[in-house]
């Protein structure tokens, strides 16, 4: 088994979060053997560091990295399957691949992307990468409006696999989203209002048979989404 692959037995929360200190949860380059596992326990150490001392973990716990859904949270008499995605687009992902690898100093303009969608020439993607096409202008609200389109999309990818029974041998579930799409949405308050607008957006995927929880996480906050509102959580960053 790989051993990005993560899991534990914590008997409390300090337990849970020595344990999780010690763990490299670093992610390589995508041209130095990154895999799925790496992305998932990135997500979920980060997650449980957080929500160590909370209402929303039960101890003695046990996770198990495992797949459809990517990890089982168990603890007394409970089960939470626990799905990962990575909100980004694969064109990004291959423009940053590019950079990474040869032009690893050149000041990247954000490309304005649609999920699902492809945009530009691979030709265009490495100008783009090496910092010789400029980006767009980003006025008003167009950050928001498509992180919102971005978030909702890879909600109701999962969700739809959720109601397929994808990950039916958990009564209960939640999904862990990667904040990575490219938007110029830094500043907390702005991305507090999109997650309220996210809430409406993607209300279908958020009632009935859907993830009890919704969490978005970015390199420092973790937003958690209900259909009562979203909160944002400050991430425990034991690997600083």
């Amino acid at each position: 088994m790989s051993s990005a692959h993560l899991h534990l037995h914590a008997q409390s929360a300090e337990d849970l979060l020595t344990q999780l200190a010690a763990v490299d949860i670093s992610v390589p380059l995508s041209d130095e053997g990154r895999t799925t596992p790496h992305r998932e326990r990135y997500m979920v150490a980060r997650l449980l560091s957080t929500l160590a001392d909370s209402d929303f973990l039960q101890y003695p716990l046990r996770l198990e990295h495992r797949e459809k859904p990517d990890f089982g949270l168990f603890s007394a008499g409970s089960a939470v399957g626990i799905e990962c995605v990575e909100a980004t687009h694969e064109e990004w992902a291959q423009i940053q691949a590019v950079r990474d690898r040869d032009f690893p100093d050149e000041l990247v303009f954000l490309p304005m992307l649609r999920p699902g969608q492809t945009t530009f020439t691979m030709e265009e993607r490495v100008e783009i990468a090496s910092g010789v096409r400029a980006g767009p202008p980003w006025v008003g609200k167009m950050a928001e409006n498509q992180w919102v389109d971005a978030m909702v999309h890879f909600i109701a990818k999962k969700t739809e696999k959720l109601r397929k029974g994808n990950y039916s041998e958990f009564p209960t579930n939640w999904l862990v989203i990667q904040d990575e799409w490219p938007v110029p949405l830094s500043y907390p308050e702005k991305r507090m209002a999109a997650a309220g607008r996210c809430i409406d957006a993607a209300r279908p995927f958020l009632e009935h048979h859907c993830f009890s929880n919704i969490f978005i996480g970015d390199s420092s906050g973790l937003i958690h989404l209900t259909p009562r509102g979203a909160s944002m959580l400050e991430v425990r960053d034991l690997w600083r």
